[in-house]
């Protein structure tokens, strides 16, 4: 199957513009309250159906991201179709901040909206001649169909109604592909662009990770548990942040590769997001609680997804050798989540003791990375494993 991204040659184009670093700002509010919400769940279920209004929204900010790659359009009409959207990704975040169940006519209307207002995008480059007013055409009938099928949700209920957003995320994300065979002269893509702009999200990410934990410190009496709970938070993000953005951005994108990439970059944002909600359950623990009280596994799980992200996303760029890497990432992966279940069972072992294993595992990974980095080089357009 062929895809908008993995067919398209490299050219230069502008970095990240004003517009887009405005719109990214939406999505600070959008990530806080889905990661409260979340925190506040204790039904799997219902994390799930929250993790799933979270990747329709950061599908939509994908698609708005390649639009703008593709089309570079900042015009008056593009700027008001973009602050609409922002009103709409905030509409449908705060619509999951009052309950799925109870508020399902709008966030299947917000939903439904969001993916007009990107049809509406693409629909401006219909005449655009060849290949590109091909892509845009088939990409905005896509982004219609799912507006209708969204739009459809709202009058429904219960199984009928998650059976339609399903249909309609996954209409809405179904590969573009002109012709027979891969698009291959057409106004290229930047990719060059695409990892800037993705490194700004997981950025967000990062800060929001702690927002998260600070927001639940403020919230009581200061007290030694949550002064360790903010550090491990503080030092866990600056060593992951090491590990991302001393590599995956100067490494460019291999572009037979970008789904896997791109894929990789959903699961490490994901994965800091969980990170940061478990940590901030350390906050409400009072004195030195034993591990299994203060769900240990869950943060080395988070974390150990972290790490996988990471691994995956840097077996998709341009730096060789990369088998070094994706060992030592993934057996790190591996080693938190032994080190969780261990603690787990072991009751004895403190609060404080679990977070200083937990960061003394994700800073080594970060300071082994480094000197990794040191072995490799970036090279484009080769086979090299």
């Amino acid at each position: 199957m062929s895809t908008d991204a993995d067919s398209i040659q490299q050219a230069p184009t502008a970095g990240p513009v004003w517009l887009e670093l405005f719109f990214d700002l939406v999505y600070v509010t959008a990530i806080l309250l889905f990661s409260t919400v979340v925190s506040e769940q204790k039904d799997l279920a219902h994390i799930a159906i929250l993790v799933g209004m979270f990747v329709a929204i950061w599908w939509i900010w994908f698609l708005t991201t390649l639009y703008t790659n593709r089309f570079q359009r900042t015009d008056t009409t593009h700027r008001l179709l973009v602050l609409a959207q922002m009103f709409f990704v905030t509409m449908f975040a705060m619509s999951a901040r009052e309950g799925v169940q109870a508020n399902g006519e709008w966030v299947s209307a917000s939903y439904a909206i969001l993916c007009a207002l990107s049809a509406a995008m693409y629909l401006r480059e219909r005449l655009e001649p060849g290949t590109q007013g091909a892509i845009a055409r088939s990409r905005s009938a896509r982004l219609a169909a799912a507006a209708l099928i969204f739009g459809s949700a709202v009058f429904c209920t219960g199984a009928l109604q998650s059976v339609l957003w399903i249909l309609g995320l996954l209409v809405s994300v179904i590969p573009v592909r002109v012709g027979p065979d891969r698009i291959r002269d057409l106004t290229p893509l930047n990719y060059d662009h695409i990892a800037e702009r993705m490194g700004t999200l997981t950025m967000i990410f990062f800060g929001e990770s702690f927002v998260k934990v600070a927001a639940m410190v403020v919230q009581g009496t200061l007290s030694d548990i949550q002064i360790e709970a903010l550090a491990f938070e503080f030092v866990l993000m600056f060593a992951f942040w090491w590990s991302y953005f001393d590599d995956i951005p100067r490494a460019g994108i291999e572009t037979s590769r970008f789904l896997p990439w791109l894929g990789g970059h959903l699961g490490l944002q994901l994965g800091l997001a969980f990170v940061a909600i478990w940590v901030a359950k350390f906050v409400s623990v009072k004195g030195h609680a034993s591990l299994p009280e203060v769900a240990i596994v869950p943060v080395a799980v988070a974390i150990a997804i972290s790490i996988s992200a990471l691994a995956l996303i840097g077996t998709c760029t341009h730096r060789h050798p990369r088998r070094g890497l994706l060992i030592l990432r993934i057996s790190v992966s591996a080693f938190v989540l032994i080190a969780g279940i261990a603690a787990f069972l072991h009751p004895s072992v403190s609060l404080l003791a679990g977070l200083l294993i937990m960061t003394a595992i994700v800073v080594g990974q970060a300071i082994l990375a480094d000197r990794a980095l040191k072995k490799t080089s970036i090279v484009e357009d080769c086979s090299i494993q």
